[in-house]
């Protein structure tokens, strides 16, 4: 058996956005096995609360009856999370964030 796709979305405060692409693709027949959501740092409430609702539309490894893992990917500079993107430290961060987690799925061959 194959691992299936990957679906990877950035989060805001609107957690729907990431379930509204999900269901479609699910929809479309796509075999997601595994919802990657990178966010800035939780301490800022609407992401607090973007996080929360995500964890709980995927409890027990599961999204509607259908096994699939959330894996929430924090962007980091260094070993702080960023709690906003204004400048091009930030901005860098995010893009390494997803260079990075690109880079170990492809080590991965995912």
């Amino acid at each position: 058996m194959g691992h299936g796709s990957i679906l990877m979305a950035t989060l805001g405060g609107q957690p729907q956005v990431v379930t509204f692409a999900l269901d479609t693709l699910l929809e479309q027949g796509e075999d997601i096995r595994e919802v990657y959501v990178i966010h800035l740092s939780p301490a800022n409430p609407r992401i607090r609360r973007s996080l929360h609702k995500l964890s709980s539309e995927f409890s027990d490894d599961t999204y509607r009856g259908r096994k699939m893992r959330f894996r929430p990917i924090p962007v980091r500079l260094g070993a702080e999370v960023v709690p906003d993107i204004r400048s091009e430290v930030g901005a860098n961060a995010a893009w390494q964030t997803v260079y990075n987690l690109l880079t170990e799925l492809k080590k991965q061959r995912r």
